[in-house]
């Protein structure tokens, strides 16, 4: 779930759809489940981000909150690389993985504020 510490601080102001910036250009819409408990986590569209991304046990996802419901996401592989969004995006096709809907995804222009590290 998403943690409680961030959820007492800007909980108030999540909306029940969340974008996903990841390094590459793709933004993703995301769900959110807020059941009456106190609780959230991101639900609808989350699992085929994983899929698509190739994230397994043992990956780190960071997530830094730029407000408006909308975070920058970062995905590192086991050996604690960030992963190569191009190649997984790839890989995932040649597979046979069928990409989200064309809805599902929003398209960014180049931004200084979204940049890729270099491996």
């Amino acid at each position: 779930g998403i943690p409680k510490k961030f959820l007492g601080r800007y909980g108030k102001d999540l909306s029940s759809l969340v974008l996903l910036k990841v390094p590459g250009s793709s933004t993703w819409r995301i769900g959110v489940e807020k059941p009456n408990d106190g609780t959230a986590w991101l639900w609808k569209g989350w699992r085929e981000l994983m899929q698509h991304y190739s994230v397994g046990h043992g990956h780190l996802i960071v997530f830094k909150y730029e407000g408006n419901s909308s975070f920058h996401v970062m995905i590192f592989d086991k050996s604690a690389s960030e992963i190569d969004y191009l190649s997984s995006c790839i890989s995932n096709l040649r597979s046979g993985f069928i990409s989200p809907k064309r809805e599902d995804v929003v398209k960014l222009e180049d931004s200084e504020d979204c940049t890729t590290r270099q491996k």
